[in-house]
């Protein structure tokens, strides 16, 4: 599911224009696996897998930043957890395969 910009760039060695694909990817990394990464930062980076950005910025009262995040991919890229017996860890890695 990645999305895309389009851009037109100019091909010297062809001599005409022509599109070019860029991928926008946001990565995200998480310090900490407790309660407060299960209420609130967890669901919320779920939503922004699903849904994009955008959509959330009303809500914070950024919604004019909606157009330049619009085309944005939102990826859970790693946790890091103080114990690594809790399994704290692997459970939140299993959530966002």
């Amino acid at each position: 599911m990645s999305r895309s910009s389009r851009r037109e760039v100019f091909s010297p060695a062809v001599g005409i224009w022509k599109a070019r694909t860029m991928a926008r990817k946001l990565r995200i990394g998480v310090v900490g696996g407790g309660m407060f990464f299960d209420e609130i930062i967890g669901p919320a980076l779920r939503d922004f897998q699903r849904s994009g950005l955008a959509g959330a910025l009303t809500s914070i009262g950024m919604s004019h930043f909606a157009r330049a995040v619009a085309e944005l991919d939102v990826e859970f890229a790693a946790i890091g957890t103080r114990s690594r017996q809790r399994g704290t860890a692997d459970r939140i890695r299993e959530q966002f395969r």
